[in-house]
């Protein structure tokens, strides 16, 4: 269940970047089934216009269904700041609110040891879409981060996410993954990075989406992939709604399938972000446990 990802420019042919599962150009390994999922974070769009995202299997004859991606387009220019001290709990900087459903922040772990906590408000139903981006400046110098949702109770972590653990330390340039919210309340993401000495930079993107058709929710339900759209010709149109999110239910069926998604009128400057669920056992709240 091993997907392949990159991103296209207009011409649906220039690659700006690609990502299999293992940390590799400015992905990352984005795992909640082990080494399988692939996400893109933050990547700046530096022209407004069409995009194109493009998703096979890494195996030619590989048959991954189903699997879902979710795509969100953050405004130019940097998230907040976060603001510190913000290492505990109780310390947090505001993420995601009730009312604000999509949150960006910059930070930095300064210090050996750092460790910096963002509040997410989460209803049950929501799935949040956790997305850090290890290389903002897009130098080739990533920082190692470590990921971790955690409960309400503020000590609990519910999942994790470290592509060291798949071997892919020389590059670690994104984190993350989804996760269904089975109890209302107060959650905490907390970003660290895997050396107990490291430092470096990063942003953070977290969307508490919940996939129903209800008024005010972030994305509509899961849009159903519409074949053929196995080239860009025949790409299938995104409609990103007023919160820049759209989340896709599709397959890569038959082997060699290729599934081509695009979106148009992007601004200069916006940031994507890009998770991929390939399905599967995965842990406790991931997304394909309702796939």
């Amino acid at each position: 269940r091993d997907l392949v990802m990159d991103l296209l420019a207009a011409d649906g042919t220039t690659v700006i970047e690609n990502d299999d599962d293992d940390g590799t150009g400015n992905g990352g390994d984005g795992t909640i089934e082990t080494g399988l999922s692939s996400m893109i974070g933050g990547r700046i769009l530096t022209a407004g216009g069409t995009y194109y995202v493009s998703l096979r299997a890494f195996g030619a004859t590989a048959i991954i269904d189903p699997y879902k991606i979710f795509i969100v387009v953050t405004a130019p220019g940097a998230g907040a700041p976060e603001v510190e001290a913000n290492n505990t709990v109780a310390t947090a900087n505001t993420l995601v609110t009730a009312s604000i459903t999509t949150g960006v922040r910059t930070g930095a772990i300064g210090a050996a040891g750092d460790v910096d906590v963002y509040s997410v408000v989460a209803t049950a139903g929501n799935i949040l879409h956790i997305n850090a981006d290890a290389d903002p400046e897009r130098d080739g110098t990533g920082t190692d981060l470590v990921v971790e949702l955690v409960a309400p109770d503020g000590t609990t972590v519910l999942i994790s996410f470290d592509s060291s653990i798949s071997g892919s330390v020389s590059n670690p340039a994104a984190e993350g993954g989804d996760f269904i919210i089975t109890a209302s309340g107060t959650y905490y993401v907390r970003v660290r990075h895997f050396s107990a000495s490291g430092t470096g930079t990063y942003d953070l993107m977290v969307c508490a989406a919940q996939p129903t058709a209800a008024t005010g929710n972030p994305i509509p339900t899961c849009t159903s992939e519409v074949e053929p759209n196995n080239t860009a010709g025949t790409a299938q149109l995104l409609n990103l709604t007023a919160q820049n999110a759209t989340m896709v239910c599709a397959s890569i069926n038959p082997g060699g399938d290729v599934d081509f998604f695009q979106m148009n009128a992007v601004a200069a400057g916006s940031k994507i972000w890009i998770t991929t669920d390939p399905g599967g056992t995965q842990n406790p709240g991931a997304t394909s446990r309702d796939l």
